[in-house]
């Protein structure tokens, strides 16, 4: 089978996408965390303990978020259990939240138990077009969706991650 060249260049002498693809990715940066963090007041969010900075190089450049939450969720003598996961650039919601959906109902027999709980990774991939060159702030923050309901982020230790790439524009 012949190798295509792309305009009679070698593969290693192709260092860029062809103008106005777009798409090549500048930066990359990363973090975890297994900090278990809690809340317990219906749609009241506090943050997870996933945080990461960025700063673009181009303010036409974009950044794509990639997140993997650890939640847990622990309901007492409720009829459901849910809570929620938002994703914010700076103190801005710019995916999930309560506005947007709630990730759990109705899950266990909570006719037959006082206590029901549930484990679930919330994994969240957002493209964002922040438009700026400055330093930029993006973090997860998680809230129970009852009132006595408790969430908790990395419950037990459990790694959550979350991923930062700088796209160019």
């Amino acid at each position: 089978m012949a190798i295509i060249k792309p305009n009679n260049n070698t593969i290693s002498a192709i260092t860029a996408l062809p103008a106005g693809v777009g798409g090549k990715v500048l930066q990359v940066v990363s973090v975890k965390s297994t900090t278990e963090i809690s809340s317990t007041t219906a749609n009241t969010y506090v943050d997870s303990g996933l945080s990461l900075s960025i700063t673009p190089t181009s303010s036409s450049n974009k950044v794509l978020v990639i997140v993997n939450q650890h939640i847990g969720i622990y309901q007492f003598n409720a009829s459901r259990i849910g809570g929620t996961v938002k994703l914010l650039r700076s103190t801005t919601r710019i995916y999930g939240g309560i506005e947007q959906y709630e990730l759990f109902n109705q899950f266990g027999d909570t006719t037959t138990e006082n206590l029901s709980a549930f484990y679930h990774r919330s994994n969240m991939n957002f493209l964002d077009s922040p438009s700026t060159t400055s330093t930029i702030t993006y973090k997860t923050q998680i809230a129970p969706s009852e009132t006595g309901d408790v969430i908790k982020g990395q419950l037990n230790g459990y790694e959550s991650t979350m991923t930062l790439m700088e796209i160019a524009g």
